[in-house]
């Protein structure tokens, strides 16, 4: 039923706890393919080290980096489904047999997520919109799946593979291509831990990483037949980025995606989307003080999004902390 996809490159240290955190799943009906990457520490040597039948084990002689190596995975699966797994990371238990049932109960979805569990050095949970809708609205800004946490249909996957031109941002490119046609769901459940470590290999710059991204999002949009400006592709961009903007210029943004002649985004979810990035990047502005303030005050006022009390007295209050702080070193 499922094809499990683990691209490894030097992961010796974490490397048994995630081949054992799939091999331990409680719905065991799948193969594990393992592609070493051209590594040149330990973890070949723990990989031929499990007996298991379901483990096809796959060794490139020279490192073809991740996109190259997934898209190999990809094509040598024999599942119904693929699964994608990390090297450095753990799924729970449960993770393919809630996957599965989503997935048998519900026809028209071609991929499944799940809201992540940060943990390592940094602890935190990633959660990611629900429905097909809310998803898409969120590909506007952001990646809109966790992607070591997917299970998708694999005849779909092999048809629209990886991007090679997408390095480190190669998932995001995939979901606006593949759901310009299907459907997409997250369970809302903490299924995956990713690890969150200072030996993380991250060799893209992220200027060029953000440029990547409104790159992504410009072809998301063209793709779907719609003409946008360059400057309104970076209000999401910015947005996105926590960058401040005021709120009259995400709101005109905002209406003109609502106007839009298609079938592909929903008004109800662009709000939602749109409102609770604009939220997020309220709460990281509030340095700024007085400008950050009014443009809470316009959000609170015109938009449909429901913050709680809680939310409003914890703004108000870091708003004035920070406001009375910059005073006293004003004075």
């Amino acid at each position: 039923m499922i094809s499990v996809v683990m691209p490894v490159y030097n992961a010796e240290k974490y490397l048994n706890e995630a081949i054992e955190s799939i091999l331990t799943q409680t719905y065991d009906d799948f193969e594990f393919i393992i592609l070493n990457d051209g590594s040149t520490d330990r973890s070949e040597e723990i990989i031929l080290s499990y007996n298991d039948a379901r483990i096809v084990y796959i060794k490139n002689e020279t490192n073809l980096q991740i996109v190259k190596t997934l898209n190999k995975g990809v094509a040598v699966a024999k599942g119904k489904y693929i699964a994608r797994m990390d090297a450095d990371d753990i799924s729970l238990p449960q993770r393919f047999e809630k996957q599965i049932q989503c997935m048998e109960g519900n026809p028209h979805i071609a991929i499944c997520g799940t809201h992540i569990q940060i943990f390592g050095d940094k602890r935190y949970t990633l959660s990611y919109p629900l429905n097909d809708m809310e998803i898409k609205a969120k590909l506007l800004f952001n990646t809109a799946l966790g992607h070591a946490t997917i299970l998708a249909k694999t005849e779909i996957f092999q048809k629209f593979q990886y991007d090679e031109e997408y390095n480190k941002s190669e998932d995001y490119e995939l979901w606006t291509r593949l759901l310009l046609e299907y459907q997409a769901s997250n369970i809302p459940e903490l299924l995956y831990e990713y690890r969150y470590h200072a030996t993380q290999t991250c060799t893209i710059h992220k200027k060029k990483q953000d440029n990547m991204a409104c790159s992504i999002r410009e072809k998301y949009l063209t793709n779907l037949g719609n003409t946008f400006h360059q400057d309104e592709i970076e209000i999401l961009g910015k947005i996105n980025r926590k960058e401040f903007t005021p709120y009259h210029t995400m709101h005109t943004l905002l209406t003109k995606f609502i106007q839009l002649d298609n079938n592909h985004f929903n008004k109800t979810a662009l709000e939602e989307i749109f409102h609770e990035e604009y939220w997020l990047m309220l709460n990281a502005n509030i340095y700024l003080n007085l400008p950050c303030y009014f443009a809470y005050r316009e959000f609170n006022k015109y938009s449909n999004y429901k913050l709680s009390l809680k939310d409003k007295i914890k703004f108000y209050l870091k708003f004035w902390l920070k406001y009375r702080r910059n005073a006293k070193e004003e004075t």
